[in-house]
């Protein structure tokens, strides 16, 4: 059936091989972009370039930032093009694969995604499309986050909200990391509302939340999709982060979940954890081996 994952990533280079060298252990092909922030070495470019089908740097990206988007886009049309897959993987270079290829081969035809409807969204999160908003790089300076909050009570006060995004009134959102089909994923980026909607996004905060969902749920493979993005994730503060950083006393949760990758992985943090399920999954050699040759 075949499989492609489309990365993301921005720190730990460690932590990007072992992902790449699990996801080749089981078939993948692999499609990454590097943030242009990113400082990693000339030999874990190297590695990472060996690793991977396609290798892209196209962006500085920050969190929840259109240009994180714009990578993605640019990735799935990279995977589109070079075909062979039944699925296609939005996963971070953080990420890491809990399940044999067995597991993602029953998929089948489906696409699994978070997902939640403009009816079930709270306000805050409403929010995030209905009032205008700058790009989110800009926001780190403090008198456009004024003139941001200025505009956003403006909106308040004159009770205008944005009710579509491009030419969609119907809303969905969830998290960017989901699994589609190819099928699914090529409709979506040949939609002729692609290209609008994109641009759109660009003032909705954190438009990544917005594109995936939206898209496929007013589409004719709406009825392909499951709710559920098969990621194991902590969404306490542990670690020093939120989502947590994954380490040892997941382990147990994790393998019984039933999901096809667990995030957040740190490889200091979650080395233990990481010894753990390279011997459960894909036996201790080959995934040792893997970051042996990344460090």
């Amino acid at each position: 059936m075949g499989h492609a994952a489309v990365i993301t990533a921005y720190k730990d280079a460690p932590q990007l091989i072992r992902l790449q060298t699990g996801l080749r252990s089981l078939g993948f092909k692999i499609f990454v972009h590097i943030d242009r922030k990113a400082n990693f070495s000339a030999e874990e470019m190297a590695r990472i370039s060996s690793l991977s089908d396609v290798v892209r740097s196209a962006y500085r990206v920050g969190w929840g930032d259109y240009a994180h988007l714009k990578a993605i886009i640019l990735l799935l049309r990279d995977a589109i093009a070079a075909g062979g897959w039944q699925h296609v993987h939005i996963v971070s270079g953080q990420d890491h694969p809990i399940a044999p290829l067995e597991r993602f081969d029953e998929l089948g035809d489906r696409c699994h995604l978070s997902l939640i409807a403009y009816d079930a969204m709270a306000q805050h999160v409403r929010d995030r499309y209905e009032l205008y908003h700058f790009p989110l790089k800009f926001r780190s300076r403090r008198p456009v986050r004024a003139i941001n909050r200025a505009i956003h009570r403006l909106q308040q006060l004159t009770g205008y909200r944005r009710k579509r995004i491009g030419s969609f009134s119907a809303i969905y959102k969830g998290v960017i990391w989901n699994s589609l089909t190819y099928e699914a994923c090529r409709a979506m980026l040949d939609d002729p509302r692609h290209d609008e909607f994109v641009k759109a996004l660009r003032s909705v905060e954190i438009p990544e939340e917005f594109y995936i969902q939206t898209l496929l749920m007013n589409s004719p493979h709406s009825d392909k999709v499951s709710v559920g993005n098969l990621r194991y994730t902590d969404w306490s503060f542990k670690n020093g982060s939120n989502p947590a950083y994954l380490d040892e006393s997941d382990y147990d949760r994790i393998t019984l979940s039933g999901h096809l990758f667990a995030r957040k992985i740190d490889s200091a943090l979650s080395c233990k954890l990481l010894k753990l399920l390279s011997e459960q999954q894909y036996g201790a050699e080959t995934l040792a081996s893997g970051a042996t040759d990344g460090t």
